[in-house]
């Protein structure tokens, strides 16, 4: 299968694109920054003799176009996005990197005849856990976003709905929580600094200690859009996605079995939004079962920053 990744050199993207030269496919990957970025640090050498870097705009249909004919892509796999805190202080980015950008990759998918869209959506489109009578939040809960991100999400999850029923177009939605791992380089600081800076011996500073999260290890999300990519047309639209809940001095505790001198300021406070998921829809419809817990993936994580700092690895 021919793919076009965009976001391609991001976190999500990066592993994504691994994902697919490992099982065989012809990726090309598109992002408006195509070096110093993350895949700098997941593709390995051998791996980009199937992979095409493409630097260009989401918003571009005419380039877009012009590469899904070039390369005879098959599926897209829509990850770029604009971070949340971007968006919030800047809706004019929000609009028409989220909002925009979503159209116009359904109607060059549309126009192309493509076999499928799958694409990023979030947890964001939830609200309070208050606002969630029953708990783990079901496939198809309301939504109530509490910001312009994740009201971008939610509207892209009709937008995306309408292109299936209106045009036929198989389009696929995965609702992403907290996604972690090594390779990051921008958002969600606190997950970074998590692994890091006590895999190199540094102090880590980490707010909201007291928050819950569903964690979802960037390997287990590269595996479900692949697996997406590869499903036959499902039932629904948009899934929950998730592994493990735990909270953030959880995450330190499990660190310190391995690292018992690792220096963490831990301030409290709570996340704001409902972080319990039920996941069944998307293992019923798609099969997928993350392989990542938290404590696998963490020490996973811990010693990939290890053996490229030159030291020992954790037992």
């Amino acid at each position: 299968m021919n793919v076009l990744v965009t976001g391609g050199a991001g976190f999500i993207g990066s592993y994504v694109v691994c994902e697919l030269i490992k099982a065989g496919h012809n990726v090309a990957a598109y992002d408006r920054q195509i070096t110093h970025n993350s895949l700098d640090h997941v593709l390995s050498g051998p791996q980009s003799s199937n992979l095409t870097l493409v630097a260009g705009d989401v918003t571009d249909a005419t380039k877009l176009g012009e590469i899904l004919r070039q390369h005879r892509v098959d599926a897209i796999a829509h990850l770029a996005s604009p971070l949340s805190a971007q968006t919030e202080d800047n809706p004019d980015l929000a609009i028409r990197n989220m909002i925009q950008a979503q159209h116009v990759i359904l109607e060059v998918a549309r126009a192309a005849n493509l076999k499928k869209v799958v694409w990023a959506s979030s947890v964001a489109v939830y609200g309070r856990p208050q606002q969630y009578p029953t708990l783990p939040v079901s496939n198809d809960a309301p939504h109530y976003p509490m910001s312009l991100y994740g009201a971008c999400k939610s509207f892209n999850e009709y937008l995306s709905s309408h292109y299936t029923d209106k045009y036929g177009l198989d389009t696929l939605g995965l609702r992403f929580p907290a996604v972690y791992g090594v390779g990051r380089m921008r958002g969600a600081a606190m997950f970074l600094d998590l692994i890091e800076k006590p895999a190199l011996g540094l102090p880590c500073r980490l707010p909201m200690a007291d928050a819950v999260y569903d964690w979802l290890y960037v390997v287990d999300a590269a595996a479900v859009v692949v697996q997406a990519l590869c499903a036959s047309k499902t039932a629904t639209r948009n899934f929950n996605v998730g592994c493990e809940l735990a909270s953030l001095r959880q995450a330190v505790a499990t660190i310190r079995e391995w690292l018992p001198d690792a220096v963490f300021e831990l301030e409290p406070g709570e996340y704001p939004i409902v972080e319990e998921y039920d996941c069944s829809t998307l293992r019923a419809e798609i099969g997928f079962v993350p392989q990542w817990p938290l404590r696998k993936a963490l020490h996973h994580s811990l010693n990939i920053v290890r053996t490229r700092a030159g030291l020992p690895l954790l037992g």
